[in-house]
């Protein structure tokens, strides 16, 4: 039976391919994470294991980030590749207007095929989290947010306060914009899905060239899904 202790040159190994920071969202306070689960056979590897700050680690274990994404990291990582940051907005209502429409207790806004692109995470307390992604027209995952921890790859604005949240794309025109008004979440931004142009406002939303916003004029109480493309 294989031990749970792991080489020392196997450890310091990993450290030194990592840069000894977070490989998924480059804080410099790390553990080691085995891509393939100890538990399920995963081996004490250079291939196998990776670098995570103890925050990034808990979200693994709780699937927030997917093995895939961890295999797909693993080989790519460079030094000092993503900034780090939070966020202290604070939201205790979910009623969104976003696209022409009002959405009660539905907490996915945005879904790209099977992926959540804008969603909130409700917390023990009844207080919710951001959850968000940004990609280039290229398809690559540029900008990372979950439970109100981000990271960038390229240059990024986040500004925030307890009812206000704005990120932007410095060098191009992706952008989320969420402001709490009264009982109200107003949600508007600019991405790219699929290499598609997404664009929505509080009274619109267009994708990949079409208008959708009178597929989903309407308000709704405790959907799962707001706009699914």
């Amino acid at each position: 039976m294989s031990k749970r202790y792991i080489p020392q040159r196997i450890s310091k190994a990993v450290q030194e391919k990592h840069f000894f920071e977070c490989a998924w969202c480059g804080t410099i306070i790390t553990d080691r994470h085995h891509i393939e689960e100890f538990s399920d056979g995963g081996k004490h590897s250079i291939e196998n294991l990776i670098l995570l700050c103890p925050n990034c680690h808990r979200q693994t274990h709780q699937g927030q980030i997917s093995k895939k994404e961890l295999l797909e990291r693993v080989n790519l990582h460079k030094q000092g590749d993503r900034i780090s940051g939070s966020i202290f907005l604070q939201v205790t209502k979910r009623k969104v207007i976003t696209g022409g429409s009002t959405f009660i207790d539905t907490p996915i806004i945005v879904k790209y095929q099977e992926e959540n692109i804008i969603e909130f995470q409700k917390l023990k307390n009844g207080k919710y989290t951001i959850k968000t992604k940004f990609y280039d027209i290229n398809g690559r995952l540029i900008f990372w947010m979950n439970s109100n921890r981000y990271w960038s790859a390229v240059p990024f604005i986040v500004e925030s306060e307890r009812s206000y949240l704005f990120i932007k794309n410095r060098c191009n025109p992706q952008y989320l914009s969420i402001e709490m008004e009264n009982d109200a979440i107003k949600m508007q931004g600019i991405n790219f899905l699929g290499g598609n142009f997404l664009h929505f406002t509080k009274d619109s939303i267009k994708f990949a060239g079409m208008d959708y916003s009178m597929n989903f004029k309407v308000s709704t109480i405790g959907g799962l899904v707001a706009f699914k493309f």
